[in-house]
């Protein structure tokens, strides 16, 4: 970060759950360095795999990415729609953020919304585009979120 004069503030570093499987005393200190260097944790994909409520309690996490897999058949009154929401409300309460993956649709948009994240990403946004093409994307107004 120093010798690239990244503010640490503005660096949010996603870990997979594949990083925190292994529970050493190094990967603790290491995560907890970062946050107090000010880096922003996010988990990727919570909610699949081996997701364990303990992240959210051991962990000093800024943001969880609540995996495609509640968002790609979201309607109302579903069983993904009662997880999206309880998750919402978990992770609000313990003053984590959460940001829907995969919204590839306004019905999505809305639904997610609706039931409490705050942020979304997915194809409804954006297809991922080439390194070469970042810097032209960053100039263009970002589309608002409801």
């Amino acid at each position: 970060m120093r010798a690239n004069r990244i503010e640490p503030s503005s660096l949010w570093l996603e870990l997979t759950e594949t990083t925190l499987l292994d529970e050493t005393t190094f990967v603790e200190r290491t995560v907890e360095s970062l946050k107090g260097l000010g880096v922003h944790l996010v988990l990727d994909d919570f909610g699949v795999g081996f997701s364990s409520l303990g992240y959210l309690k051991r962990l000093p996490l800024t943001m969880i990415k609540l995996d495609r897999s509640f968002v790609e058949n979201l309607v109302e009154g579903s069983h993904d729609a009662a997880i999206v929401r309880a998750v919402n409300e978990m992770a609000k309460t313990i003053g984590i953020g959460v940001v829907a993956e995969g919204v590839r649709t306004e019905d999505q948009l809305r639904m997610v919304t609706t039931l409490g994240c705050g942020f979304a990403q997915g194809f409804h946004f954006s297809e991922p585009v080439p390194v070469a093409h970042i810097e032209r994307l960053l100039e263009q107004p970002m589309p608002s979120f409801p």
